[in-house]
């Protein structure tokens, strides 16, 4: 493997790395607003 080769695969695995955990983060995101809503709605249905 020749010096050039290395950052160029080092930046694609950080790239690819970092998609990886904001897709993770938004999967999170996703079911964090899912509880909450679904908490909001028990709320909204205990107070009627």
């Amino acid at each position: 493997m020749s010096i050039q080769e290395v950052p160029i695969g080092l930046a694609i695995g950080t790239a690819f790395s970092q998609n990886a955990l904001l897709l993770a983060n938004a999967y999170q995101i996703r079911a964090h607003l899912g509880q909450l809503r679904r908490i909001g709605g028990e709320i909204v249905l205990a107070k009627s």
